[in-house]
């Protein structure tokens, strides 16, 4: 059977690159039957069921297999080759082996932000907004131990306040019920309590590295404090908090570094993914439309050919006919074009 008669299905399961022998078999079944393959209902690959929807569907196409049903096994051969090279922009699609090289660095290497921080700026699917988010997470977790430790000397401070405050408002009120009280206010003279006052709303206004320097020395107020109430310790009590604040070791929490690290890079990972599976989509996108476009030329020309040739052929519905001379007046009509037509009929080939 010549090649205008059928289609070589079996040199196409037995010698083609597209997918693999399964999905092969059911390529042939669908192009057998010329029915578009619905979504998820079959092996085929969506870029092998794309390109051959895109053909079997078309109402062009079948339009003129409906009118040249002999030159079906052509356009039969047409889609194999589109199917062939989409196979072969799969094969040649850019893997970013280097992104994925950088990617497996800064998974491997710990702890090392300059290296991170290279990797991070000469990645090629990293957009500028991503490195930006894990820096200021990372920036975050380095920073936390440190926030920690200045929030418990904030809430320190404010103990230390509170405790103090109670016990001026105590020491306040009994003072000024006292005798010697009323007559120093009497002679205009200021009690000790005014300048308690005064020094304990100056401990309020400290600001958290003023706190840590009243509490690191040996300021008037912690004197005032030692004198005034020896009983409460309160600058005893709240040194040895301060001082185990201090010396508590700022680590990094390494679990929540792991974490971030690990998240980061998945997500790296799935944007390398996802770049290799565009980059794909593009290239095989071009390959069905051309191969669409190509289809339509050939189909264009063998029209237009046809349409010269009804003067001298009866039948142009199959080229495999005979001419019936007796039904065309072929004695008015220069030869030397038909002779023309067969070489470029012999050239066009779908």
């Amino acid at each position: 059977m010549s090649r205008q008669q059928s289609f070589n299905f079996q040199t196409f399961l037995d010698y083609s690159s597209v997918g693999n022998m399964q999905e092969r078999k059911a390529i042939v079944q669908a192009i057998q039957h010329w029915q578009p393959i619905k979504k998820g209902t079959s092996i085929v690959s969506e870029a092998y069921r794309c390109a051959i929807n895109d053909v079997v569907a078309d109402e062009k196409i079948n339009q003129f297999i409906q009118n040249q049903p002999h030159l079906k096994p052509q356009v039969i051969t047409k889609l194999i080759e589109a199917l062939e090279a989409i196979q072969l922009t799969i094969a040649h699609t850019p893997t970013f082996e280097e992104e994925k090289q950088r990617c497996r660095q800064f998974e491997s290497i710990p702890n090392n932000e300059t290296i991170h921080q290279r990797l991070l700026n000469t990645s090629e699917v990293l957009t500028t907004e991503d490195i930006k988010s894990y820096i200021a997470k990372e920036e975050t977790l380095n920073n936390q131990p440190k926030l920690n430790q200045d929030n418990a000397l904030k809430a320190l401070h404010q103990k230390m306040i509170k405790h103090w405050s109670k016990l001026f408002k105590a020491t306040k009120k009994e003072s000024s019920q006292s005798d010697l009280a009323i007559k120093l206010k009497a002679q205009g003279i200021k009690d000790s309590t005014e300048k308690e006052e005064k020094l304990l709303n100056g401990f309020k206004s400290l600001t958290l590295e003023g706190f840590k320097d009243k509490m690191e020395s040996y300021p008037y107020f912690k004197r005032f404090l030692k004198q005034h109430y020896p009983k409460d310790y309160i600058v005893i009590h709240y040194e040895r908090q301060f001082k185990k604040i201090m010396e508590t070791a700022l680590e990094v929490d390494v679990k929540k570094r792991a974490t971030l690290r690990k998240d980061f890079h998945k997500a790296w990972v799935e944007k390398i993914n996802i770049e290799i599976l565009s980059k794909q989509i593009q290239r095989i996108d071009k390959e069905r439309k051309e191969a669409i476009q190509a289809l339509y030329s050939k189909i264009d020309d063998i029209y237009e050919i046809l349409k010269l040739l009804q003067p001298f052929v009866y039948d142009t519905t199959n080229f495999g006919r005979l001419w019936d001379l007796s039904l065309s007046d072929i004695r008015a009509t220069d030869l030397s074009l038909l002779q023309d037509y067969a070489k470029l009929l012999n050239a066009i080939k779908i």
